[in-house]
């Protein structure tokens, strides 16, 4: 009896270390692959105490045993898909992309003038349940790609978006972003409509308006969002209007403005927000 139960004990172990052998090959091969695509990975933490490693970690010839075992027992927090190695064009996100970033269980990703993010391509993007903070800059991302981000990525806190083409629809289901507190809109095509889908996100807290046609109507519109603490304008023509009015309707939220904005020569500015 005694062996018998011995047996099966070891068979255990061996099927664990089997399972924890293939779980660490997988990471690391995931990490080596999207490197090879010229993705930019960084701010490395210990996989299972989640501390952070010290600088430098995953640095040097990813054919050494050394680099892979790093790979294998550390995720990296953030990938940047912006710099292709020397000699390629703008890096493509396709699907396989993505699914190798929700293995490694990246908490911010940073798109930057990529390519390939059409609707399909968001829709695996929004059921990463890892991903927290995400900046897209000048992609060929379209509204309806982004305004699916809002009803998937449950942990999805904190958003940067910056391209000519994005307007107010891509903000139509933005109620559904349970976690979202910050959002930084800049140089985007947006009108007082967005304001009026914001009002319903429920936990936005800091706001980025620079360079966007919204409105004096705006001003109202803010002043509905029940969680709102901090807006920053820039570059918004009707910013000391809007200004004015949430000084009336809100005078819990922080305004944030360029000297020569606000029209009495001080300035309102305590620096850039920042992502939570």
């Amino acid at each position: 009896m005694f062996r018998k139960v011995m047996l099966v004990f070891l068979a255990l172990v061996f099927c664990a270390v089997v399972v924890a052998g293939i779980d660490l090959a997988r990471h690391w091969m995931a990490a080596d692959r999207l490197e090879n695509a010229g993705v930019e990975l960084d701010v490395w933490s210990y996989r299972f105490s989640g501390a952070v490693v010290p600088a430098g970690y995953a640095a040097g010839d990813p054919r050494s045993w050394l680099v892979r075992w790093q790979k294998m027992i550390a995720f990296p927090r953030y990938a940047g898909l912006a710099f292709p190695p020397r000699g390629r064009g703008q890096l493509v996100v396709d699907r396989s992309v993505l699914r190798d970033l929700a293995l490694l269980g990246v908490v911010a990703i940073d798109l930057r003038d990529c390519r390939g993010l059409t609707p399909a391509v968001m829709s695996d993007l929004s059921r990463n349940t890892s991903v927290g903070t995400l900046i897209v800059t000048d992609c060929d991302v379209t509204n309806e790609g982004l305004n699916l981000l809002w009803s998937g990525c449950p942990n999805l806190n904190a958003v940067q978006f910056m391209r000519k083409d994005i307007g107010d629809e891509a903000f139509r289901n933005v109620k559904a972003a349970r976690a979202l507190k910050f959002l930084n809109l800049r140089d985007v095509a947006i009108t007082n409509q967005t304001m009026v889908y914001l009002r319903e996100a429920p936990r936005l807290e800091q706001l980025v308006l620079a360079d966007v046609g919204v409105g004096e109507e705006c001003g109202p519109l803010l002043a509905a969002m029940p969680r709102l603490r901090s807006v920053d304008l820039r570059g918004v023509r009707a910013g000391a209007a809007i200004r004015e009015k949430l000084q009336v309707l809100r005078p819990d939220i922080t305004v944030f403005m360029d000297p020569g904005e606000i029209g009495d020569g001080q300035s309102e500015s305590g620096g850039n927000l920042r992502a939570p």
